[in-house]
């Protein structure tokens, strides 16, 4: 039988309504988070506005799908002004409020009422990292963005992105919630009677690799399987913290994309890509809708014990909520503890 970890969370406290402004700026301005998808950019040369998890860092940024993507903040370097509002086929690049141009980049190279030009007429430039088709940003990362080379292999070949299968939940629950249920199998057969079915739930293994976790979920039968480092699995859930999870299944992978819209509410924009249609109905991968409302529900629920008097920090299951115990472990190295 698994032993307790000896480490506990302290998520009550944690979610409190007072905790959201330290949690947007110790955890969320310091974290990578997916900003767009190359299916939602433009053609190359084209300039983006997006916005950097909105509801909660609401930065908006301007992505440059060029040959090497690059960004900057929406912001003119004169009175702060969006310098676009609608994706733009080229450059210059120029302010609607008093005229000033940039050009791609991110140099200033006219501003009507000014002599010479600096440095501090620049646009500032935004930290991007891209993993397949995600593309990723950060205000003022903590740490380097997580190498992922040794998981390559895990986004399959010739996936390609599927509209159908792309839709947005929001539920009544701190993101904090949501995460930490994704990060442990031990509720699986509890849940999820559907995937319980398509696992060993006795096989189930999490991987903490820093800021981020790999889950392992074995076949309990001869199903459809992905092949990975040697062996084969029902399923294989990458997570890099706080807001992105990447779901990988025999037909393809799903994303899971976390925007934390307060204290108690949260969306999750789900997106996938196929690679072999004909195994969507079949094995661990399956009935994804299903297993994504149940795990709402648990979610909502959790939401509102936590906010009982008599919620506790409480200790972390042995050999099952390893994730959990890496996500607190990176909450506490940013700042972000119980006060």
């Amino acid at each position: 039988m698994p032993t307790a970890l000896p480490s506990v969370v302290s998520t009550p406290a944690l979610v409190r309504r007072e905790r959201w402004p330290s949690f947007c700026d110790r955890v969320l301005a310091r974290s990578w988070h997916v900003v767009a998808t190359i299916e939602e950019l433009g053609p190359p040369g084209a300039v983006s506005p997006v916005t950097l998890l909105p509801g909660a860092l609401d930065e908006s940024l301007l992505l440059l799908h060029e040959p090497e993507l690059r960004a900057f903040a929406n912001v003119c370097s004169h009175r702060s002004a969006p310098l676009l509002s609608a994706p733009q086929a080229g450059g210059p690049l120029r302010c609607p409020y008093h005229g000033r141009q940039f050009t791609l980049d991110g140099r200033c190279r006219s501003a009507p009422g000014f002599g010479e030009l600096g440095r501090a007429d620049d646009l500032v430039p935004v930290q991007l990292a891209r993993w397949g088709p995600l593309v990723f940003a950060a205000v003022d990362p903590a740490m380097p963005f997580p190498e992922l080379a040794e998981l390559d292999g895990l986004w399959p070949e010739g996936a390609a992105f599927d509209p159908s299968g792309s839709v947005d939940y929001e539920l009544e629950a701190h993101a904090l919630l949501w995460m930490e249920n994704y990060l442990e199998g031990l509720h699986i057969p509890f849940v999820h009677a559907g995937l319980n079915r398509a696992i060993e739930w006795k096989g189930y293994r999490t991987e903490r690799t820093g800021w981020s976790s790999v889950q392992l979920a074995p076949p309990s039968g001869a199903g459809p399987t992905v092949s990975w480092r040697g062996q084969t699995w029902a399923g294989v859930y990458l997570a890099l913290f706080p807001t992105t999870m990447v779901n990988v299944y025999p037909w393809g992978v799903s994303l899971n994309l976390v925007q934390p819209l307060g204290p108690t509410r949260t969306r999750v924009r789900y997106r996938r890509w196929v690679a072999r249609p004909e195994l969507l109905d079949a094995g661990a991968g399956a009935g994804l809708d299903v297993v994504e409302a149940e795990d709402d529900a648990v979610v909502e629920a959790v939401q509102r014990g936590v906010r009982s008097r008599f919620a506790r920090p409480a200790r972390l299951a042995g050999g099952w909520e390893e994730g959990v115990a890496a996500l607190h472990t990176g909450l506490s190295a940013l700042g972000f503890t119980e006060e």
